[in-house]
């Protein structure tokens, strides 16, 4: 619609991301560490994002900050990693078209292994 916004997308978007292996460092050789943070802005969820109708109402999405935190282990040729998402435990949604509205995932823990050739 004319003076709409892009549907579904947010004003502002960001993230960052930092990981680390230490290499050479004695008691820390072999460990890894990283973070990631993101940050999604209000956004509307309708077919318009500036004007209801009879059939589709204009659903504001509020804001939200994601933190996503890992560690990890290099044995011979083996590595491990532990990953923790949405550290806040935060509610929000994403919003994928008019019909699905999504909650984002809540607080997960997930492990995982992998060889290195």
């Amino acid at each position: 619609m004319v003076g709409s916004k892009l549907r579904y997308n947010p004003d502002h978007i960001a993230n960052a991301s930092v990981h680390y292996t230490f290499y050479e460092a004695g008691i820390l050789k072999g460990w890894s560490a990283g973070f990631v943070a993101y940050y999604i802005g209000k956004r509307v969820a309708c077919r318009s994002t500036t004007v209801a109708s009879s059939t589709f109402a204009l659903m504001p999405i509020p804001d939200y900050i994601q933190l996503d935190a890992s560690v990890g282990y290099i044995v011979q040729k083996l590595t491990l990693r532990l990953k923790c998402s949405n550290l806040l435990n935060r509610l929000s949604y994403n919003a994928h078209n008019d019909n699905s509205v999504n909650p984002i995932a809540s607080r997960q823990a997930a492990a995982s292994n992998s060889l290195i050739q």
